[in-house]
């Protein structure tokens, strides 16, 4: 099945390519250079999602998620050891 189209052709059969686009992504071209792709709306979505999951602020926001989920989950702090003092190194 083809998925590329030139504009002209994606013009006249603009219904089709519709159509076509929900099993797999349609691609428009002109004067032999690739300039689109039609989508369906689940995969726009979908790419959507990935584009925001993937931002610094996104996956900030799931860590501090994370992190006040695994906080509730150990209300009581764990054991640590007391630090030890330790000399200076003197670097003359």
């Amino acid at each position: 099945m083809n998925n590329y189209f030139n504009v002209a052709q994606a013009k006249s059969r603009f219904s089709e390519v519709l159509h076509r686009a929900e099993a797999s992504p349609q691609f428009i071209s002109s004067r032999g250079k690739d300039v689109g792709v039609i989508l369906s709306k689940k995969s726009y979505e979908k790419l959507i999602q990935i584009e925001n999951d993937n931002q610094p602020r996104t996956k900030l926001k799931h860590f501090l998620e994370l992190s006040k989920d695994l906080r509730s989950n150990f209300p009581n702090k764990l054991p640590t050891s007391s630090r030890k003092s330790r000399s200076i190194p003197n670097f003359n």
